[in-house]
């Protein structure tokens, strides 16, 4: 019996998830993989926590991945106890792969969350940071062609209306993915770093994603291949 592969993408409040890999994960859960989103806390500091759950659910339904929660306190998460409930929802999930905040970050939070990972996920053979609105002088090094999946990453990210008129998060996924795709794409990329990764999970990675989608208005009507694009 074919082993399922296990993706868990961690973001420290509602929309972070979307915000740095809502592409990736498509494409992955599209090519067989059991794509989760782990949102570290409710978000509280940004809105009705209760509102903002609700948020990410809808976004983690348009996106058809699995959801969990942290519910840790929002503006004040704390190392030690931040890499506990990291060790507990990794010996949960048992994922192959794992994506988090880079460290270089404005958002105390995002870094607080970076830096645990790291701890936390110590025997973890794959794990690639991604960037956000708040990320500063991100060294990406692998980048995915998003297009065919653009409209999804855009909905879902329209699913948190309560952060619409608090930070322009879709203009942000545009502007982001537009740059990241020079000069290489056409269209739109996401764009990760690695920690470290297990070559061998990388190349059936891109076995699994190299197949011929038709893309949506960033390249017209063109047919291009999903691919990793080492930068």
């Amino acid at each position: 019996m074919t082993k399922t592969n296990k993706a868990l993408v961690i973001g420290a409040h509602p929309d972070d998830c979307a915000l740095g890999a809502a592409g990736l994960s498509v494409l992955l859960r599209k090519s067989g993989w059991h794509v989760t989103f782990l949102t570290m806390t409710d978000g509280e500091l940004g809105g009705d926590p209760q509102l903002r759950l609700d948020e990410e659910r809808i976004s983690a339904s348009i996106l058809d991945v699995g959801l969990d929660f942290g519910h840790l306190p929002d503006g004040s998460m704390a190392g030690r106890q931040t890499v506990e409930v990291l060790e507990a929802k990794l010996e949960l999930h048992q994922p192959n792969l794992i994506l988090t905040h880079a460290p270089t970050d404005s958002h105390a939070d995002h870094r607080v969350l970076s830096d645990s990972l790291v701890s936390a996920a110590r025997r973890n053979a794959s794990v690639l940071f991604f960037e956000g609105p708040s990320t500063l002088q991100f060294g990406a090094s692998l980048k995915i062609d998003i297009a065919g999946v653009w409209d999804l990453k855009v909905q879902s990210l329209l699913a948190h209306a309560s952060q619409r008129e608090r930070v322009r998060t879709v203009e942000w996924a545009e502007a982001a993915g537009r740059h990241r795709a020079w000069p290489h794409y056409q269209g739109v990329c996401e764009a990760f770093a690695p920690v470290r990764m297990d070559l061998s999970l990388m190349v059936e990675m891109a076995a699994q994603m190299t197949m011929p989608v038709n893309t949506v208005k960033h390249t017209g009507n063109k047919t291009t291949p999903r691919a990793w694009s080492v930068v």
